[in-house]
């Protein structure tokens, strides 16, 4: 496999390509209240919609692979090229960028420089520093590294079937930018592009809600200090890829409300949901009220006959685009979104899945409470809990019921304000106790393991905040003015974020990332009601302090400082003097020796084909990265796998070695001898010739 391949640049060309065109074909007027933010979440959708495409068809030949992927992104660049070729749409999409964002005054300059200095740092920590979090390491980047081994989006067998039977866009494109690549280090480039995506399309949407470019940079700067956002910005995670999708569906259905859109809105329209449907299942919860807005509009506008019409073709798109998802969870388990119901992490329904919940320190606030003060699940411990044994969320049968919603959201806002500062943290909580209702001893002992500054459990205090009073404001500004926009756009918001207190384990504190969504959709709202404050220097005071309160959270990063300070507030020293292998560790650095050992004795022994036997919870990601596999061309499969997926067992593998973390005590596995034995790790491997 080729590695540091510049191909890796045909990506972003053709986005740039179809961005430009779609400009340029804009640039004489024909579309009413075109912006650049419009037609970039339309070129967006497509280049998304893309990714999935180029992976079903190359699946289908088992040709995902470096070469593979250079031919079709070529294509796509290519065909980009020639479609802007017309008229001269490239040159005419440049100069129409270079006008739409012309800079006004120095003010503006100021912005836009911390900005840029703010995701360039964010981009020299995705690239510098290997991905860590416990998700990515479990299954979104190893399910990347199976389809890039099998060539193929066939299933496998696996400990984790997360890997099969999940939504897979996030996963997908990882694949894609570390297929071309021949490492990893862009894979956590897909959340910070997902990101600036992000960021441009709520500036979209404040400029439909409201024509003031000051509240758009109130808008963009909101967005873009949202802690929960900024460390995950720089993850392997698929929460603010799936929050991408949801603010491009918004963006285009508030566009629906102010005009009709055109055939090609449209489409991209259909491409986003399909493709946020492919991303995690937090996207249905906010879909779904906008979808109901959308249509509903629709149908007072253009009857029946057309609506059914434009529900057929966008119907007919996200069928096209899931199919191939469908049919494999179809052919595995019988149904499309797996042993799960279709929204992939809802639990708390009939007929689904009791999802696994990990233990989680009951956490001091002292900071000498070292490692154990970070709150982050205790992944080794092998007693994963049943969700329902969760009395924070549920009825024993595992189901929240209706009366219990409001309660569910109170709890969900209420995760969000623990703070940095210890004694803030205790007063906190003591108030929360003398509450009764929804905050229960339980319940509060839980919000004692939250850290402040990790991508899994940090909050957003001053940011939900914020959104909360802003769309009370919004609802009661919208109905003096008639403007049935604003609060249509801040009901959806909120019906979205409430629908989320029906996904399991919501209240469990490292859930707090399915908020991120809805943070980030009322960044408009924000920047609405600040932008109506007549005095300027409090709106410029405003953005000044949401850039200055965000600073640690950029600079002190639980699992990935520029700064570090362990082993509180930070796991790991400075990602520019800790070694990667310390870094990709930082969960479990007690494991880091024994892992090494195990992985040194295997390329010792020149083996090239190695057996997986591992526990659901084991970070599996951990042995492709220390074996440098696939490109060091060391093959990894299970042999060992759950009922439904034996079927895809190859008994025509052998393997020369065998990483197993249940085999304690065995002296062989499949007629391979052991060769150490760690305790949590066992290394089976055929003695040299």
């Amino acid at each position: 496999m080729q590695l540091a391949s510049p191909f890796i640049l045909l990506i972003p060309l053709t986005l740039a390509l179809i961005f430009l065109q779609r400009l340029g074909s804009n640039a004489d007027g024909k579309s009413p209240l075109a912006s650049w933010q419009g037609d970039f979440l339309v070129s967006l959708s497509i280049w998304g919609a893309l990714f999935v495409v180029i992976t079903e068809g190359l699946s289908l030949f088992s040709w995902i692979n470096w070469l593979g992927l250079v031919l079709a992104w070529s294509l796509a660049a290519s065909i980009a090229f020639t479609l802007g070729l017309r008229d001269d749409c490239i040159a005419r999409g440049w100069r129409r960028l270079l006008t739409g964002m012309k800079i006004e005054n120095r003010l503006e300059w100021v912005l836009l420089s911390v900005m840029a200095i703010f995701i360039a740092v964010l981009f020299v920590i995705a690239v510098a520093a290997p991905s860590n979090n416990v998700d990515a390491m479990q299954y979104h980047l190893p399910r990347a590294l199976h389809w890039l081994q099998n060539g193929s989006l066939r299933h496998y067998p696996t400990a984790r079937i997360a890997q099969d039977i999940r939504p897979y866009w996030a996963e997908v494109a990882i694949l894609h930018l570390r297929g071309l690549w021949g490492n990893d280090r862009p894979v956590n480039l897909v959340q910070w592009l997902s990101m600036i995506a992000s960021i441009i399309a709520v500036t979209g949407i404040a400029k439909l809600l409201s024509r003031e470019k000051q509240r758009t940079w109130l808008t963009a700067i909101f967005a873009l200090t949202i802690p929960m956002g900024v460390l995950q910005a720089s993850t392997a995670q698929n929460d603010y890829a799936a929050t991408l999708w949801v603010v491009a569906l918004a963006y285009f259905v508030v566009l629906s409300r102010v005009r009709r859109l055109q055939r090609l809105e449209l489409i991209a329209f259909a491409l986003a949901i399909a493709t946020g449907m492919l991303t995690k299942g937090t996207f249905f919860p906010f879909a779904a009220p906008l979808l109901i807005w959308f249509f509903l509009g629709r149908l007072r506008e253009a009857g029946p006959r057309r609506v059914f019409i434009e529900a057929m073709l966008v119907s007919g798109i996200v069928a096209a685009l899931n199919g191939g998802f469908w049919l494999r969870n179809i052919r595995s388990y019988g149904s499309p979104y797996g042993n799960q119901i279709p929204v992939g992490i809802l639990s708390n329904l009939p007929g689904s899945a009791t999802p696994t919940v990990y233990r989680i320190n009951k956490v001091s606030t002292k900071p000498e409470s070292s490692v154990t003060t970070s709150g982050i699940p205790v992944l080794n411990s092998r007693n994963p809990i049943s969700a329902s044994d969760n009395s924070l969320m549920q009825d024993q049968d595992g189901i929240i019921r209706l009366r219990d919603w409001p309660t569910t959201v109170i709890q969900m806002i209420a995760m969000n304000f623990v703070t940095p500062v210890r004694s803030i943290n205790l007063s906190y909580f003591r108030i929360l106790s003398r509450i009764s209702g929804p905050f229960t001893t339980q319940y509060i002992g839980s919000l004692e393991a939250i850290a402040w500054n990790q991508e899994n459990l940090a909050g957003s205090p001053l940011h939900i905040l914020a959104v909360l009073m802003s769309t009370i404001s919004c609802w009661v500004l919208g109905r003096k003015k008639d403007n049935r926009l604003l609060v249509g756009y801040g009901a959806s918001a909120f019906v979205g974020f409430s629908l989320l207190a029906f996904i399991g384990h919501v209240t469990v504190v490292y859930s707090i990332r399915y908020q991120l969504a809805y943070l980030v959709m009322g960044a408009p709202l924000v920047g609405i009601v600040v932008g109506r404050i007549r005095k300027g220097w409090i709106r410029n005071v405003t953005m000044l302090g949401l850039l200055i309160y965000t600073l640690p959270y950029l600079l002190i990063s639980n699992m990935r400082p520029l700064i570090g300070m362990p082993p509180w507030p930070t796991r790991v020293g400075s990602i520019f003097t800790t070694e990667p292998a310390e870094i990709l560790f930082a969960l479990n650095p007690g494991n880091l020796d024994e892992y090494q050992r195990v992985t040194g004795l295997i390329e010792g022994a020149n083996c090239m084909k190695v057996g997986l036997w591992l526990y659901h919870e084991d970070l599996e990601y951990t042995f492709w990265w220390l074996l440098n596999a696939p490109q060091s061309g060391v093959e990894l499969r299970f042999i060992r796998t759950e009922p439904a997926l034996e079927r895809y067992l190859e008994p025509d593998y052998s393997p020369c070695a065998i990483i197993c973390t249940q085999c304690q005590g065995m002296e062989s596995v499949d007629g391979i001898p052991l060769k150490v034995d760690y305790g949590q790790i066992q290394l089976f491997l055929l003695r040299q010739p």
